[in-house]
């Protein structure tokens, strides 16, 4: 193989492995907002039932 091919697969490669983390950075952020609603709601019910 030639050196440009070499190099245009080894950007490839970072390009792969950069979306592999935003991908699982996005997912785990989601992750975090349906957690934060959840507590949202479980806190808003224990207050309205101490009042």
């Amino acid at each position: 193989m030639s050196s440009d091919v070499v190099g245009a697969l080894k950007v490839w490669q970072a390009i792969e492995h950069v979306n592999e983390y935003v991908t699982r950075t996005a997912a785990a952020a989601d992750e975090q907002t349906v957690v934060t609603g959840d507590t949202s709601t479980e806190m808003q019910c224990a207050v309205a039932e101490l009042v």
